[in-house]
């Protein structure tokens, strides 16, 4: 009986190491903020925090009801954060315009080996364009910090 038991005990301790991932595998540091326009807080605003360097992992999050946003890095668990670093930020909320594809016309778009991507798109911004890229968002790159808040709030204008 006492084999059965080192048996079972020997296999929980190779089998727990390998099939547990560590919950932050970048040291990701935990970020958020609140994102108004005019004043007003605006759910479903994608915040977008990538690297000044260009090679650094990216990190994204989205606003609630309330406007507030947590980061998260690539395939790390929600609202981890991201890495320490300088980083560009930009937002955006769009609406496709498009009508969703009928069952026939998405299976005979995937069966003719044609890419998706050979359709224009039709988009509309829910706020300024301007904010969906660094060059033009007018925002200073942000310095995510090891300690510290790491508290970024911005307030967009709907008008130029």
């Amino acid at each position: 009986m006492l084999k059965k038991y080192f048996v079972a005990i020997t296999c929980f301790c190779f089998i727990i190491p390998v099939g547990c991932k560590p919950s932050n595998p970048y040291g990701a540091v935990p970020v958020r903020g609140n994102i108004t326009v005019d004043g007003n807080a605006v759910q479903g605003i994608t915040v977008t925090f990538r690297s000044v360097s260009g090679n650094g992992i990216s990190a994204y999050g989205l606003t609630d009801d309330q406007g507030n946003y947590v980061l998260t890095t690539g395939g790390a668990p929600f609202g981890t954060g991201t890495v320490p670093g300088k980083y560009h930020v930009t937002m955006s909320k769009v609406t496709n315009n498009e009508p969703p594809l009928t069952l026939e016309e998405y299976n005979a778009l995937a069966t003719s080996g044609k890419p998706h991507g050979n359709k224009p798109h039709s988009v509309t911004y829910q706020i300024p364009e301007k904010y969906s890229q660094s060059e033009t968002s007018g925002f200073e790159p942000v310095d995510v910090k090891i300690k510290g808040s790491n508290i970024f709030d911005f307030k967009l204008v709907s008008t130029p």
